[in-house]
């Protein structure tokens, strides 16, 4: 999955320690996928939408952060608020 989906090869680096670091990056990515897929597939999101265009419409919200330093989400649309309330209801363990 991580060289297919996640495309990661080749790696053009040199230092040793980037290479670590990016394969922790795309390690941790990879369990985060994982278990969304897995929350899609209970949720049954999966019949709907694709991974990519789950993310694709979750990327769409915003959140803005006032003078007082308090986070408020503007105005969520239909897809959005059913993916989710689907999500929510996950036993994510």
């Amino acid at each position: 999955m991580l060289k297919t989906d996640m495309d990661i090869f080749p790696m053009r680096v040199r230092k040793e320690s980037t290479i670590r670091g990016m394969l922790f990056i795309f390690f941790i990515s990879l369990i985060i996928r994982t278990a969304l897929m897995r929350g899609m597939i209970s949720s049954g999101l999966m019949r709907k939408y694709s991974l990519e265009k789950l993310i694709l419409e979750l990327e769409k919200l915003h959140v803005v952060e006032d003078a007082n330093g308090s986070m408020s989400e503007l105005e969520r649309t239909r897809k959005q608020k059913d993916i989710l309330d689907a999500l929510e209801k996950v036993s994510w363990w």
